[in-house]
């Protein structure tokens, strides 16, 4: 994080949003940035080459359309949900569609494979919203027929929103 963050900084660029995580030991990170209009694609990547070279890194760099800044309107009520089972295909997915088939937007998704004992134990942390056409006991009684079907368990809370 610090050799990219140097260009950057160095590069009189401003980090707009970042996402950064490890996946199975490998760091990852998207970052949206503003760069000075005289600073160049091709010369901002060509800065990264030490970057790349002594940390063994992937940077890939892509110029975004301008986009009109509107603050985002929240589409319900923010909730986390857990859900937590035995490691096997299709968990996402089913999860995910059940979700998007009673309108609810994913904001935020996270898994990982817990090695515990001779049973993988998958998780899958997500951050949703949850319009208000759909009521606490609709939602919960989809997430109890997931949880049947899949053999899995799903918590779920309301979460707190920071307001700026």
């Amino acid at each position: 994080m610090a050799s990219v963050t140097k260009v950057l900084y160095e590069s009189h660029c401003n980090i707009e949003d970042s996402s950064m995580t490890i996946l199975k030991g490998e760091f990852a990170m998207i970052l949206i940035v503003s760069a000075p209009e005289s600073l160049s694609l091709r010369e901002l990547q060509e800065r990264f080459q030490e970057a790349e070279r002594s940390f063994g890194l992937f940077i890939f760099l892509k110029e975004l359309e301008e986009i009109e800044r509107v603050p985002r309107l929240s589409l319900g009520s923010p909730y986390m949900l857990s859900v937590l089972g035995s490691d096997k295909p299709g968990i996402v997915y089913r999860v995910t569609q059940a979700l998007a088939s009673c309108g609810i937007n994913i904001t935020d998704l996270n898994t990982k494979t817990l090695e515990s004992g001779e049973v993988p134990v998958y998780v899958m942390i997500l951050e949703i919203e949850v319009p208000p056409e759909v009521s606490p006991k609709m939602l919960n009684v989809e997430l109890k027929r997931l949880e049947k079907e899949l053999n899995i368990d799903i918590t779920w809370k309301p979460i707190n929103s920071i307001k700026l």
